[in-house]
């Protein structure tokens, strides 16, 4: 990945902070070669306002690439819904805990997903001009 391309990827995390009411939060973002088939990850510090964002393989589409960073922005976003997960570990056993986490990640991944999608297209006119400069990088790798 290029300097260049890191840039509309910070970009576009500034803009997704400041649309998602994320404001005041810290950002710390990185990007790992693997070969995952999750695009990135996403992660928030209790009791502080700092976010992780972790992303794996950029897509090139910008589209995909734009719904990606909202996804993950969405995920700090709604950190806190797993705080009640998390509790309900103590009180019940270990095989009933495992199969309501299973069911409440893919509930949240769901509904992530869903509302990225939405909120993407809503916001991607507003975004042409780093759609414009992805479209450079990729000119340029190519």
């Amino acid at each position: 990945m290029t300097k260049a391309q890191r840039d509309i990827v910070l970009k576009m995390v500034e803009r997704g902070v400041s649309r998602l009411g994320l404001e005041g939060w810290e950002m710390r973002i990185e990007y790992q070669d693997t070969n995952s088939e999750n695009l990135g990850n996403a992660g928030a510090v209790r009791g502080r306002q700092l976010g992780s964002l972790v992303f794996w393989t950029l897509p090139e589409p910008f589209e995909d690439l734009h719904q990606t960073v909202i996804h993950e922005l969405l995920h700090i976003r709604f950190w806190r819904t797993q705080l009640g997960i998390q509790r309900a570990e103590k009180v019940l056993s270990k095989d009933t805990y495992l199969v309501l986490c299973d069911a409440f990640e893919e509930s949240v991944e769901y509904d992530v997903d869903t509302l990225a999608t939405a909120l993407s297209t809503a916001f991607i006119a507003s975004d042409r001009d780093l759609k414009r400069l992805w479209k450079k990088t990729l000119d340029k790798s190519g």
